[in-house]
């Protein structure tokens, strides 16, 4: 996991920031949440939020080559537990 205050390498790769914050998808995961009795995320002290920030995951190797990349395209767009292994693995 990286911590990338400056936000370099999130504009090296290309995230976005949100225009529309409350889509239906990320109101539905909330919904999940809250019907599943599952405890929302919580910001870590000393880290300031940005809601606006869209995310993505990257894989990268032991040379700091990235091999798996997935921007996110909504808030709760994720990439599968298979997906990631795959790039892992393979």
């Amino acid at each position: 996991m990286l911590l990338d205050e400056d936000r370099k390498i999130y504009h090296t790769f290309g995230l976005k920031r949100l225009t529309k914050v409350w889509s239906f998808s990320s109101l539905f995961l909330y919904a999940e949440y809250k019907a599943s009795g599952r405890p929302f995320p919580h910001t870590p002290l000393g880290i300031q939020d940005d809601i606006y920030q869209f995310g993505g995951d990257f894989v990268l190797d032991e040379q700091g080559k990235v091999i798996y990349f997935h921007p996110s395209q909504s808030t709760a767009d994720r990439p599968s537990t298979e997906d990631l292994l795959k790039a892992i693995c393979c």
